[in-house]
């Protein structure tokens, strides 16, 4: 979630009033003097440019109006040109260096110290910070707007409570596969404030408390209004308490990721309906416990739904499906590996969603090819289509409409959706006459219309 909207402010930062001529260089360098004087940003995400670690502080020296900085493609990064960038531009809005391992808490300790405060803080996939320095950039950049925290394998509760109490600006985070995090690093429900939940099992043997569980429920007054993108994908520990107090402190959350999060259940998804018209994206990839009934809450009250990911959510049925075939606006739907949809949720689909552009069917497998000739028939909008590991989509003559490799892969897209709808209209033409001149009907790899 967080790649592909990590750099919309990039592609921003070049244009003010007062510099019609400011520009952003894109996986290369500044050429002359006249461009580092006119650049604002200097976009590396890729690392096959060969762009190197002593390219990148000579730039920095040279270029003393920039204000944006992505770092992605230069593996060598290090403590040192973070450093260099701290002390020498100060005109710096935004920091992109996800997945460069070599930089630590020295050099954005600096950075939090000499940078003006930066609104786009980019220092997850594997950076290590530890907890002083996220609560330092939570604590030192009020106007912080996108900070990604992904990945982290030193990040607990006690700093990520920093950046929901002092951070009030935000509109993106993401705290992806952050290991440590349980529900006391999440706001907390102020309606359950000292109620503990009932239950009727057994209680089970007394376990000493760590430390981090014995923080008190973070209590806050405010509302994170501006917070539009969360990614919480990845975290195991979490329950659908910490889902709840989320939920209710970004009552306008747009896109939310709980992905991977395998200790929700339809709990979980009953708090995230309460998001209401105002969630257009999900992403509920590998939640195992979630049933029918929790999407079925879902789909009621998140009537604006664009996209939903329910990849590899076993117990999901042609129930689910359905319901989440009347959204009107729904463009996006990802059923990887869900083995209990049928045909009939895909004549559903075909017959009920006329908005659907990308459709994910992989690994179902009791889905026919009459189904899904039925879908690509019915649905003029769509223009991805998805069917591998589906025995209905091996047979011959499809693979010449997927995308290479034709062997295992079947994926449709563009052009060869609408080729593929036309092949299956003729076979299934052929298969009419050769029951009505009572011919045994044999399939073709070609689309021509002979019988034998």
């Amino acid at each position: 979630m967080m790649d592909t909207t990590a750099l919309d402010w990039e592609l921003d930062v070049g244009w003010h009033p007062g510099y019609p001529e400011l520009t952003h260089v894109v996986n290369r360098l500044p050429a002359n003097f006249r461009e580092r004087a006119m650049t604002r940003g200097i976009i590396v995400d890729d690392p096959s440019t060969g762009i190197t670690e002593t390219q990148i502080l000579s730039e920095i020296y040279g270029c003393r109006k920039l204000q944006s900085l992505v770092l992605t493609g230069v593996r060598d990064i290090s403590d040192r040109t973070i450093i260099e960038l701290a002390r020498t531009v100060g005109g710096l809005r935004g920091l992109q260096i996800n997945g460069c391992k070599y930089v630590s808490d020295v050099s954005i300790l600096e950075l939090v110290t000499q940078a003006p405060p930066l609104e786009y803080l980019y220092v997850g996939g594997g950076v290590v910070l530890t907890d002083p320095t996220i609560s330092a950039i939570a604590k030192t950049f009020p106007k912080l707007q996108e900070l990604d925290l992904s990945e982290g394998p030193l990040i607990t509760a006690v700093s990520v409570r920093d950046v929901w109490s002092f951070s009030r600006r935000l509109r993106c985070l993401s705290l992806a596969r952050c290991p440590q995090l349980t529900d006391t690093a999440f706001p907390c429900r102020i309606k359950d404030r000292g109620k503990r939940p009932e239950t009727e099992d057994k209680p089970l043997p007394h376990r000493p408390l760590t430390w981090i569980e014995r923080l008190e429920p973070l209590m806050l007054r405010h509302t994170a209004v501006d917070m539009r993108i969360l990614d919480l994908s990845g975290l195991a520990k979490i329950t659908d308490e910490a889902v709840a107090g989320v939920v209710v402190h970004c009552p306008v959350l747009d896109n939310l990721s709980l992905a991977g999060c395998t200790s929700l259940t339809d709990d979980a998804l009953e708090s995230v309906s309460n998001l209401g018209v105002s969630l257009s994206t999900l992403n509920l990839a590998r939640m195992p416990r979630i049933t029918d009934s929790g999407v079925m809450k879902l789909a009621q009250k998140c009537i604006e739904l664009r996209s939903i990911d329910l990849a590899f959510c076993r117990q999901l049925t042609d129930l689910a499906v359905m319901e989440l075939a009347g959204l009107q606006k729904l463009t996006r739907l990802v059923l990887v590996r869900v083995p209990k949809v049928t045909d009939n949720a895909i004549y559903f689909l075909g017959d009920h969603t006329p908005t659907l552009e990308r459709l994910h069917l992989s690994y179902c497998d009791r889905i026919s090819l009459k189904s899904l000739h039925h879908l690509i028939r019915r649905n003029r909008q769509l223009k991805h289509l998805t069917v591998t590991g589906v025995p209905a989509a091996r047979r011959k003559g499809l693979s010449k409409f997927s995308e290479p490799p034709p062997e295992v892969f079947r994926a449709f897209s563009g052009e060869n959706i609408g080729k593929l709808c036309q092949f299956l209209d003729k076979e299934k033409t052929r298969r009419r006459l050769a029951e009505a001149q009572n011919i045994p009907f044999v399939a073709r790899s070609d689309d021509r219309m002979d019988l034998y």
